[in-house]
């Protein structure tokens, strides 16, 4: 065999000298050649043998097509490197799809093979061709055969495979470059081509290519020339390739390109595999009207069909069908446009030699509006034209485009002539020098300006003259134009005022971001960048440079000359901005043929105005205007600025040795009137001025008033420009209009004015850095400055501004003044905003001592500094000392001012407040009540303060869970703020994000989703994206996701929060520490407890720092902790953190204060998890009281405690109990609530539980339907609460016995929270387990077996080895070992859970001692009994003592080991416990739960052993009664009950019976579990039993058989 397999080898080797085809189209691989079925080397007698001698190069015909026309198509296929033109397109059957196969489907076309010298290596020699040498051939080759043939204008459809695709790009791009007098017939080729098929064509290069040459030279052991440089051409990111593509993208707008390519890889000589050209190798990056396609195919494949049925080729066939059927009339066209542009022949010339720069980009649509007007069409005789916009925009690049491509078109302009307009000097320079030209001679035009005119006026040919930088001769322009008239002219001027004297005009803007990086990389030399740091970099430097084309072009020059890199230019751009726009280095001027930099471009304008300054005000306004806007920012410059500072009363100082601004208000420009209103005829005319030198842009009227904008490199310029005496003053000047101009009411225009002046505030301080009177002091430039950037939560900035502003005034005006008191108020509200209130209760003791000593104890202001201090004692977590502070302040505004005065009804307002955070919202709502009804009677129902108050009595109703009285109110509130505020003014945002939160305290949060977007849209608009009321409307829609179940979503919002408030704030900040809290609760419903106990952690010791120990904050953070420790299963730590919560909250804030009974709640939770339910009881009955009490017996929170104290009802088998409170609770938030509040309907599914555990799943399963009902009505099908109805309704189907129907809502669990939450969720986990008890309940264990591993693997990977979930895993595992017939395995995994149960939760944990008992019945499974019975003795006695002798898990563990006692053959042991068991369990769960009937089935097996078969029967006749009318006669314990019966009635002796029970047993258990189920197996031997019985021997062997064949399978 081996000898044969060589001689193949050889023989083939021999007939293909240079081995097998790497990137061709060879016939066979080598694995095919060595396989069994490859075929002889004689069956291919045409292969590259007969190449070699040249007899199959260039083009062959293998189909001439029916009845072909000029119209069909011409289809040419090119081969790969070391391919043939036949045998590379031929099959192993011997089939060549282009002959055989394709003219059946497209029967007109032309269908021709190319072939060429291709060989990459060989024995002897190697082609010396390089790729665009054979490019070269092919055109050649094809143009003669089209031409010989009379075929020139047929369309083109080219197939072409790997390399051979690389020939036929480089052969098109050399086409389309050809033109008349210049290989014309390669340009008809170019034109004809319509498609283009690509089958693995590596142009983006492949370093497959290389090795698969090696490996073939290797493999032939042959002495091998190799083409090197053709091979280098084709390695990955191949330079030569990536400029082919960058030409290809250039004309692939002309043709349609299909790329398709391989998916499988392919099988190399030394056995390894891979794909030769991959798709990202197969992609032409840019190209136009690409589309990429995967073929099933290797390398080799791609171009071999071995029949007509092959997925690929009817892919391919169906390609070529569609482009054979448009192919005709869109080359048609092109043949049309080509001709019609060969015929046009007008001689041009062109006077001035000037080209457009090679870096040249983009601007198509002005070059198209310029060939617009001047068309030859046009009917006007003669047109003028204006270019106008900024300095270094590209007016010039944009003429000298248009005039460029007027020559390559042929336009008939007879001459085109360029004048250089830049002064009176070189305009008449440039019109003399038209004399020159050898006509003007002939008729000896004069050397003059006016003979040159009149000889062009009375020309009769058609010129064009273009007056380039008429910027300083406008005048003259406009005598020249008057003798123009009969000519056209193209004019570029910064000088908007020339387009009322021109034909038509069009402003040049800056270029778009996209056209400017890239000529920025072009510049910069980084053309091919695909680094997307650098790409990123570049955005950036282009938007700093305002997108200005000459700004761009000599900053890429500054980066290819060295002087700085990519990375570093920004930060130069800040410090030596003057170098690199002013500077004098050579290589940075004309970088785009324009002999200026950027700054000495604008110099030019200035000197224009400074020039006209001399004699014109406007003028000089307009220089003055230019640099105070300097130190503005550059967009949004209104009027109104100007307007406000000239109409604003004078600066209200303190005394007169404080600074002000207003001395320095430039009188001319803000001149008022008599009545005080601004004249504002100066300014504007100034602005004018600007505006006509492209200096300033207008951007329209709003209200009546202009705003204008100055681009960025025009904004730096103005303050730049070397006149420092002069900066100086302008920059006083810009402070004195921003201070002057902001206002201080409140109304919503007024806070929408400071909004817009935020912009100029901060550039102003930004560019006023570094001036030499930068830090001199104005107070009201501090007060007003801080004022507002405190309004829009720049609070650190307006902090470091007011320090200097007490500061100074402490200086200036003593400590106690009272300016000095203010400048520290306002400090000390800051700090409080900051989250730095320890150092406000500083300031705000010195204020209060300070004014009692000044002012007296009963002072308005002594009494309001009080007030203030009791604020910040709130904010500390102090209410106790803020409550007392407030009791004092009340009672001295009701003495002093009166109990009605506005004063007193505000302290009783702040007062409330404080009774809030004592817990007592009771009482805040008597006072709320009062602040109420005393507003509408002193200010009237709509004044604001009338409608604050209803606010906080709303927020009041729903802290005592009355959201709907909070609703009517709330609603109220929004109303009037729209009516009175506006529907933008921020406290009507407020009122909306207020009733949004009633609307989730509702269980309505699709509602409540709403309004925060409408808030966070309407705050990013009024404040800004930044501001603390943004961020915050942001945390709120985060808390409404994870309402709505799309934490995911939350999460995207809270990180955005969390980055948002750590720049704002501070990373140390209560509102960042808070974010992060936030983000941990996300976490947890995310199923990723162990990163939220990361943030929580850092919280916690955040909090411990900032607020200390025992404020309230830190508190609450050691319970989230707390809860998270909870859910990674280590409830040791959580109660540890749960008992010093506890401690704190009784100590700081009383022990009936609702956050310290939340803490007696929560630790009742981590009781649970530890298996303590009888203590969780004794808190849950403490909760519940203090709420009755404190809330009252219809308050939301008295209503949960209820709830809880259910549950731990159930969990101690006391499931009656649980159903008293649980309908109590039902009703209570039937009513509350509503009927389809989210907690109404929890509520429902809680009392279904109930209804499980006492044996009634039928009413249980009404409710989940209910349940399951609403969930979707209400949250969607998607919700996990909705998701988690249907797991709950799944586990009642079980219940009943129904597991199939449970099958069907379980995998839509599993697929929703997959989808939902993702796959490691534990959620998602949980629901692969819960599948898995129903295929253990359907009898497919090794179904469950299957999730149960993936369960435990993900459970140990998510929450750790040691988590509760994960040792439970383990357990359910095991127990489908069990059930499986593997007790072995079952035994090692058990004493696993036993052993960590122990580790974990402790020895006498309910799960540890559950534990113990599954192992008992692994023991009884392997036979080995007396173990089981030690365990199942201490199983009890652990049960006793932890549960007592009642509890329901106690009368288990007697059950269970009743039965150890009838395996070891003690039945009246056994007896003994089955008869207080059944007495236990009717006792506790009633006669008719499914428990005790369980018992007397128990004892019914007892009696059977006992050898009392009558008092069996008595017993299993009960249990088949009792499990008709609770359970159903199909329910699977209903069936088990008749088959015991049936086995008593063979045991007494009455086997027909027992047949009749039996058969009714099979047919139910096939029905409901399938004939393979394992009881249904089951039934039929016991009905084989039977038929033995009654001496049926045939019928039992028909049966047993049947069993058998099932066991074996």
């Amino acid at each position: 065999m081996l000898i044969s397999i060589i001689r193949r080898l050889k023989r083939a080797l021999l007939i293909y000298p240079d081995g097998f085809e790497p990137l061709g189209s060879f016939l066979i691989s080598p694995q095919q050649l060595l396989s069994k079925d490859a075929p002889s080397a004689d069956t291919f007698q045409s292969g590259p043998q007969e190449q070699t001698s040249g007899q199959h190069f260039g083009i062959k015909m293998l189909s001439s097509g029916i009845s072909p026309t000029i119209e069909s198509s011409s289809i040419v296929a090119i081969h790969g490197l070391d391919g043939h033109r036949e045998a590379s397109w031929t099959a192993l059957n011997g089939k060549l799809w282009l002959r055989d196969f394709l003219p059946k489907d497209v029967p007109c076309a032309r269908i021709l093979t190319y072939g060429y010298d291709a060989y990459t290596q060989s024995t002897a020699t190697s082609s010396t061709q390089t790729l665009d040498s054979h490019a070269e051939s092919f055109l050649a080759r094809l143009s003669a055969f089209r031409e010989s043939s009379d075929t020139t204008k047929r369309p083109i459809i080219f197939i072409a495979h790997s390399v051979g695709g690389i020939i036929l790009k480089y052969a098109l791009i050399q086409a389309s470059q050809a033109h008349d007098g210049h290989l014309v017939k390669h340009k008809w080729i170019a034109v004809s081509t319509y498609a283009i098929l690509f089958l693995s064509t590596p142009h983006q290069g492949t370093n497959a290519i290389s090795k698969l040459a090696n490996q073939h030279l290797q493999l032939g052991s042959l002495s091998s020339k190799t083409n090197k440089i053709l091979l280098k051409h084709l390695i990955s990111n191949s330079e030569w390739l990536q400029q082919q593509s960058a030409f290809y993208k250039a004309i692939s707008g002309n043709f349609r390109t299909k790329l398709f390519h391989e998916t499988l890889p392919t099988v190399l000589p030394d056995n390894s595999s891979q794909l030769i050209v991959p798709k990202l190798s197969a992609v032409i990056p840019g190209a136009i009207d690409m589309e990429v396609v995967g073929m099933s195919k290797d390398h080799y494949g791609m171009t071999k069909f071995a029949s007509q049925n092959d997925d690929d080729f009817i892919l391919i066939l169906s390609v070529i069908k569609n482009m054979t059927e448009s192919a005709s009339s869109v080359v048609q066209y092109q043949w049309l446009k080509f001709e019609q542009t060969e015929t046009t022949s007008t001689a041009v010339t062109y006077v001035a030699k000037l080209r457009p720069s090679p870096r040249f980009l983009g601007q198509e649509e002005h070059i198209t509006t310029l060939k617009k007007f001047f068309a030859p069409d046009n009917s006007q005789t003669w047109r003028h034209f204006l270019l106008y916009g900024m300095a270094g925009v590209g007016k010039t690049q944009i003429c000298l485009k248009f005039i460029e491509d007027v020559l390559d078109n042929k336009n008939d302009y007879w001459r085109i002539i360029w004048i250089d307009a830049t002064n009176t000097v070189t305009l008449e320079d440039s019109l003399i020098s038209i004399a020159d030209d050898p006509e003007a001679k002939v008729i000896g035009v004069e050397r003059s300006s006016n003979a040159v005119l009149t000889w062009l006026a009375r020309h009769k040919r058609k010129w064009l003259l273009v007056f380039d930088n008429a910027d300083g001769v406008d005048g003259e322009v406009l005598n020249y134009l008057k003798h123009l008239r009969p000519i056209h002219a193209l004019i570029t001027s910064r000088i908007r005022g020339l387009s009322t004297h021109v034909t038509s005009c069009m402003e040049i803007l800056p270029m778009d971001e996209d056209r400017a990086v890239s000529l920025f990389h072009t510049a910069a030399l980084l053309s091919n960048c695909s680094n997307t740091a650098v790409i990123e970099l570049s955005r950036h430097i282009v938007r700093k440079l305002g997108f200005l084309p000459l700004a761009v072009d000599i900053a890429g020059a500054t980066i290819s000359t060295g002087l700085c890199t990519t990375y570093d230019y920004l930060k130069m751009y800040e410090t030596q901005r003057v170098h690199l726009l002013d500077g004098e280095d050579p290589s940075l001027k004309g970088a785009t043929g324009y002999n200026h930099t950027v700054y000495s471009a604008l110099n030019i304008s200035y000197n224009l105005i400074e020039r006209a300054a001399t004699s014109s005000k406007k003028a000089q306004d307009a220089l003055l205007v230019l640099k105070v806007l300097g130190f503005f920012h550059h967009q949004n410059i209104m009027e109104t600025i100007f307007k406000q500072a000239a109409e604003s009363a004078p600066a209200v100082i303190y005394d007169e040795n404080l600074p002000t601004t207003s001395h320095d208000l430039p009188n001319h420009l803000l001149k008022c009137n008599e009545d005080g209103q601004w004249s504002n005829i100066a300014f504007r005319q100034a602005v004018q001025v600007l505006c006509d030198y492209s200096l300033l842009s207008k951007v329209g009227p709003t209200e009546g008033f202009l705003s204008w904008t100055m681009h960025p490199v025009i904004h730096t310029w103005s303050r730049d420009k070397p006149l420092l005496s002069d900066s100086s003053r302008c920059l006083r000047i810009a402070r004195a209009i921003i201070v002057g101009c902001i206002p201080l009411g409140e109304t919503l225009e007024d806070i929408m004015a400071r909004r817009g002046l935020l912009l100029h505030i901060e550039a102003f301080r930004h560019n006023s850095c570094g001036r030499e009177d930068q830090d001199v002091y104005y107070d009201d430039m501090l007060r007003r400055f801080s004022m507002v950037l405190t309004e829009f939560g720049d609070w650190k900035t307006a902090k470091n501004m007011q320090e200097v502003l007490m500061e100074k005034r402490e200086a200036l005006l003593g400590p106690e003044h009272s300016g000095t008191v203010l400048a520290k108020a306002n400090l000390a509200d800051t700090y409080s905003e900051l989250g730095r209130p320890k150092e406000a209760e500083v300031l705000e003791l010195q204020i209060l001592e300070a004014r009692q000593n000044i002012l007296g104890p009963e002072h308005p202001e002594t009494v309001k500094a009080k007030a203030n201090l009791a604020s910040t004692y709130r904010e500390l977590g102090r209410p106790k000392e803020a409550e007392v502070l407030e009791l004092q302040v009340l009672e001295a505004r009701q003495t002093i001012l009166g109990p009605e005065h506005l004063e007193t009804v505000l302290a009783k307002g702040n007062l409330a407040c404080t009774y809030h955070e004592l817990g007592r919202p009771k009482e805040a709502e008597v006072l709320e009540l009062q602040v109420l009804e005393a507003r509408q009677n002193i200010l009237g129902p709509e004044h604001p303060g009338t409608v604050l108050a209803k606010a906080n009595l709303a927020g009041t109703y729903r802290q005592l869970g009355r959201p709907k009285e909070a609703e009517v109110l709330e609603l109220q509130v929004l109303e009037a703020r729209q009516t009175i505020l506006g529907p933008e003014h921020p406290e009507t945002v407020k009122a909306k994000g207020n009733l949004a939160c009633t609307y989730r305290a509702l269980g309505r949060p699709k509602e409540a989703e709403v309004l925060d977007l409408q808030v966070l849209e309407t705050m990013q608009k009024i404040l800004g994206p930044e501001h603390p009321g943004t961020v915050l409307a942001k945390a709120n829609l985060a808390d409404t996701y994870r309402e709505l179940g799309r934490p995911k979503e939350a999460e995207v919002l809270e990180l955005q929060v969390l980055e948002d408030r750590q720049t704002i704030l501070g990373p140390e900040h209560p509102g960042t520490v808070w974010a992060k809290a936030n983000l941990a609760c996300t976490y947890c419903a995310l199923g990723r407890p162990k990163d939220a106990e990361v943030l929580e952690l850092q919280v916690l010791e955040a909090m411990q720092k900032i607020l200390g120990p025992e404020h309230p904050g830190t508190v609450k953070a050691k319970g989230n902790l707390a809860c998270t420790y909870r859910a990674l299963g280590r409830p040791k730590e959580a109660e540890v953190l749960e008992l010093q919560v506890l401690e704190a909250r009784q100590t700081i804030l009383g022990p009936e204060h609702l956050e310290t009974v939340l803490a007696k709640g929560n630790l009742a939770c981590t009781y649970h998890e530890l298996g303590r339910p009888k203590e969780a009881e004794v808190l849950e009955l403490q909760v519940l009281e203090a709420r009755q009490n404190i809330l009252g017996p219809e308050h939301p929170g008295t209503v949960l405690a209820k709830a809880n104290l259910a549950g731990t009802y159930r969990e101690l088998g006391r499931p009656k109990e649980a159903e008293v409170l649980e309908l109590q609770v039902l009703e209570a938030r039937q009513t509350i609530l509503g009927p389809e509040h989210p907690e109404t309907v929890k509520a429902k599914g809680n009392l279904a539980c109930t209804y499980c555990a006492l044996g009634r799943p039928k009413e249980a399963e009404v409710l989940d339907l209910q349940v399951l009902e609403t969930m979707q009505k209400i949250l969607g099908p998607e919700h996990p609460g909705t998701v988690l109805a249907k797991a709950n309704l799944a586990d009642t189907y079980r219940e009943l016995g129904r597991p199939k129907e449970a099958e069907v809502l379980e995998l839509q669990v599993l697929e929703a929270r997959q989808t939902i939450l993702g796959p490691e969720h534990p959620e998602t986990v949980k629901a692969k387990g819960n599948l898995a008890c129903t295929y253990r309940a359907l009898g497919r264990p090794k179904d469950a077996e299957v999730l149960e591993l993936q369960v435990l693997e993900a459970m140990q990977k998510i929450l750790g080895p040691e988590h509760p979930g994960t040792v439970l895993a383990k357990a359910n595992l095991a127990d489908t070992y069990r059930e499986l017939g593997r007790p072995k395995e079952a035994e090692v995994l058990e004493l696993q859970v036993l052993e960590d149960r122990q580790t974990i939760l402790g020895p006498e944990h309910p799960e540890t001692v559950k534990a113990k008992g599954n192992l008992a019945c692994t023991y009884r499974a392997l036979g080995r009994p007396k173990e089981a019975e030690v365990l199942e003795l201490q199983v009890l006695e652990a049960m006793q003592k932890i549960l007592g002798p009642e509890h329901p898990g106690t009368v288990l563990a007697k059950a269970n080991l009743a039965d150890t006692y009838r395996e070891l053959g003690r039945p009246k042991e056994a007896e003994v416990l089955e008869l207080q068991v059944l007495e236990d369990r009717q006792t506790i769960l009633g006669p008719e739960h499914p428990g005790t009937v369980w018992a007397k089935a128990n004892l019914a097996c007892t009696y059977h052993a006992l050898g009392r078969p009558k008092e069996a029967e008595v017993l299993e006749l009960q249990v088949l009664e009792a499990r008709q009318d609770i359970l159903g006669p199909e329910h699977p314990e209903t069936v088990q009950a008749k088959g015991n019966l049936a086995c008593t009635y063979r045991a007494l002796g009455r086997p027909k019976e027992a047949e009749v029970l039996e058969l009714q047993v099979l047919e139910d258990r096939q029905t409901i579990l399938g004939p393979e189920h394992p009881e249904t197996v089951k039934a039929k031997g016991n009905l084989a039993c039977t038929y033995h019985a009654l001496g049926r021997p045939k019928e039992a062997e028909v049966l047993e058989l049947q069993v058998q064949s099932i066991l074996r399978l």
